[in-house]
């Protein structure tokens, strides 16, 4: 297993969480908003994920604002994105993780996190 750590566009930081390299990227995109007062950090974020998501395969996260409350997590599997969509709700330490379906057309300004599936 390998944690990689990089600088993206804007300043974003972005991780490749590596459990297995199988090849090119294929998968699903989630995007989610943690809901709390303090700041997470990548690190943080992916050492949650380890614990709870139990993936098999590679991840990428990149944190998508400065607050380090919204990430987006791209899957290679599809089986462990559709697992973790469908195991909604997620938390990270405590606090609700709430996920939504992402594609490349959407812009975050415009995915609504008002609601989470129970």
């Amino acid at each position: 297993m390998e944690v990689g750590e990089g600088s993206g566009s804007g300043g974003r930081k972005q991780v490749v969480l590596d459990l297995e390299d199988k090849g090119e990227r294929i998968g699903g995109s989630l995007v989610g908003k943690v809901y709390t007062s303090k700041n997470l950090n990548i690190p943080t974020v992916i050492s949650m994920i380890k614990k709870g998501w139990q993936l098999k395969e590679e991840m990428e996260v990149l944190e998508l604002d400065r607050s380090g409350l919204v990430f987006l997590f791209h899957f290679r599997d599809m089986k462990e994105y559709s697992h973790i969509l469908k195991g909604r709700p997620w938390s990270i330490q405590g606090f609700l993780l709430n996920l939504k379906v992402w594609d490349d057309s959407l812009v975050l300004k415009d995915v609504s996190f008002d609601e989470a599936p129970y």
